[in-house]
């Protein structure tokens, strides 16, 4: 991953309320929104319009790009609006190999917006494909072409929805993540940092760790194929966009474990989720 993608927000752990830097706002992005929004209204009217005058083919054309476009804009909207996961969100206890463990969840949300822009999108190129295969043998490699790389998105994104939700569980022996496309585990023992990052221009959460055979990582898709996270395995790597809870009680929430090894043993049952929930985050 280059650095244009990725970059640490701090040389290790910090007490500041917020570690990232606050982006600032982008006129362009907001054009953008607001057009692909005005976009998504005009073609869902014509949709009415269209159903109205009986020409079914029309309406549904324009239905399927109001959808698309709509979505693309609630994308954008997700991504940006930090308030959306500001909310303070409870974490839970989940089971893993190696007993209980404090589950931050992946959000609903995140695999809704990005897999209905990828279907809308994909569906949307149906009628290049139809086209393609009436011009030649050209024109049916092209549509074959765009056909297998639509498909092998929804594949992806089918296998990403099969195994939601994504999960980061802390338990008192490590660390248990299971990302879009791959899962890993790591010992206390290995986790050399936990500092805050910037990846892909997402609020982040990294865990830098030290090489080891205790450190476990399985890609249930090859890396090239896979999500950005993948790029930088072995560290645990979670993401804004995907989390439940806000990023910044994650992050305070690994450290202080990794901080003080003295209160691992309470990440099995409700004294953790106790002390999460009443942000009791001593330093060190």
């Amino acid at each position: 991953m280059s650095p244009q993608n990725f970059h640490l927000d701090g040389d290790g752990p910090t007490d500041r309320e917020e570690p990232w830097p606050v982006p600032g706002r982008s006129p362009l992005l907001i054009l953008v929104v607001i057009f692909l929004s005005v976009l998504a209204v005009v073609l869902g009217g014509l949709a009415v319009a269209a159903l109205a005058e009986g020409s079914r083919i029309a309406a549904a054309v324009c239905a399927w790009g109001a959808l698309l476009f709509g979505h693309v804009a609630g994308l954008s909207v997700y991504l940006r609006w930090r308030p959306l996961r500001q909310r303070a969100r409870t974490p839970r206890i989940d089971g893993t190999s190696d007993g209980a463990g404090v589950s931050f969840r992946y959000s609903a949300w995140g695999y809704y917006w990005s897999t209905t822009v990828v279907l809308f999108a994909v569906g949307a190129l149906a009628p290049i494909i139809a086209a393609g295969f009436s011009n030649g043998i050209l024109g049916w490699l092209i549509s074959i072409a765009i056909a297998l790389t639509g498909l092998l998105l929804i594949a992806l994104y089918g296998l990403m929805l099969a195994r939601a939700p994504g999960k980061l569980i802390l338990t008192p022996q490590g660390l248990h993540h299971r990302g879009l496309t791959f899962e890993q585990y790591a010992p206390w023992s290995a986790v050399l940092l936990v500092a805050p990052a910037t990846v892909n221009r997402a609020r982040s959460v990294m865990v830098h760790l030290e090489p080891s055979a205790e450190v476990r990582v399985r890609n249930v898709v090859p890396a090239r194929f896979g999500v950005r996270e993948q790029a930088l395995l072995p560290d645990i790597v979670v993401r804004d966009p995907w989390l439940l809870a806000d990023p910044m009680l994650v992050y305070r929430t690994v450290r202080h474990y990794q901080e003080h090894p003295e209160h691992r043993g309470e990440l099995s049952g409700e004294a953790a989720l106790e002390r999460i929930a009443q942000r009791r985050f001593p330093t060190a």
